[in-house]
């Protein structure tokens, strides 16, 4: 659609998949997506030129949420149920990174300069406190870990001002 709101229609849709949790591209040229079915998605590029969206690395298996920084990386968590952490690749599917270990890390988001990562996690699943969920940062190399939030509700899922 046009800023103001006027002429919507559909981009793309596939008739055996959802699609969902678009975000476009540093440069506004192309649009990062999930497609799949429930909780097995694989991540999809799509420009504006009407071809076919590519799957950025078919071995990716996630809900949906990503995002895509200044940097040309992409982050997104995957894994089983209460079992998820936090990944970044390259927008080619290559040099695919694991950023966290354990605590159902999910929900990446960058920095609008591309440096850091904001996320959730449970900070007491051992005892299966599903309400201790938290913000948390870290730099795109895994390092300078930060809680941001502390208290007795979910915080989920953050995302950065851009």
């Amino acid at each position: 659609m046009e800023r103001d709101g006027t002429d919507p229609h559909e981009f793309y849709s596939s008739p055996s998949q959802e699609s969902h949790d678009p975000t476009w591209s540093p440069d506004g040229s192309q649009i990062l997506f999930a497609m799949g079915n429930g909780e097995n998605n694989k991540l999809y590029i799509i420009g504006f030129d009407g071809h076919t969206p590519q799957v950025v690395k078919d071995s990716i298996d996630t809900r949906g949420r990503s995002d895509w920084s200044l940097l040309n990386l992409i982050s997104f968590d995957m894994g089983g149920p209460l079992q998820h952490d936090v990944y970044t690749m390259n927008t080619d599917g290559s040099n695919l990174k694991k950023f966290s270990n354990g605590n159902n890390s999910q929900g990446a988001s960058f920095s609008p300069d591309g440096k850091w990562i904001a996320f959730t996690a449970y900070a007491n699943l051992a005892d299966q406190d599903l309400n201790s969920c938290e913000v948390y940062i870290m730099r795109v190399d895994g390092t300078d870990l930060r809680r941001l939030t502390e208290n007795n509700y979910c915080d989920y899922p953050p995302r950065w001002g851009k």
